[in-house]
């Protein structure tokens, strides 16, 4: 599970920690990015980081996540942020088969939108996005 939302800073903190802490012992993996530094139940070491766009840097640790998970295991991000969505189905196929976006708007299994979006157009989506957020 990796999780990024946007919420006050102080209580994401908060409840990040705690949700590292109640899980210290699960077999699944928990990544939390939050304040900028990304921290971790498992035994994967992060540099002290301070991304400036989370949003990458989540699927930075996706891959890398799925490169050491077994192919059958599933991927859940939480966010309430759309660009993670993009960045997700432009990136599936680095990632587990089994993988999911919680958003607002309920749970999104991504390999549908994958399969009718196509290869070719997920990555070029991306470029379209960001070009528009930069100008």
């Amino acid at each position: 599970m990796l999780v990024m939302e946007h919420q006050p800073l102080q209580l994401e903190d908060f409840l990040f920690c705690r949700l590292l802490e109640y899980n210290s012992t699960a077999h699944k993996r928990i990544n939390t990015f939050s304040s900028g530094h990304t921290s971790s139940n498992g035994d994967l070491i992060f540099q002290n980081n301070n991304h400036a766009e989370a949003n990458t840097l989540l699927i930075y640790h996706a891959v890398l996540a799925s490169q050491r998970s077994q192919p059958h295991a599933q991927m859940v991000f939480f966010s309430s942020d759309t660009d993670v969505l993009v960045l997700v189905v432009e990136n599936y196929d680095l990632v587990l088969k089994n993988t999911f976006i919680s958003m607002a708007s309920g749970v999104v299994r991504i390999d549908p939108i994958w399969s009718v979006i196509g290869a070719e157009r997920a990555k070029a989506k991306v470029t379209c996005v960001y070009w528009r957020q930069q100008h």
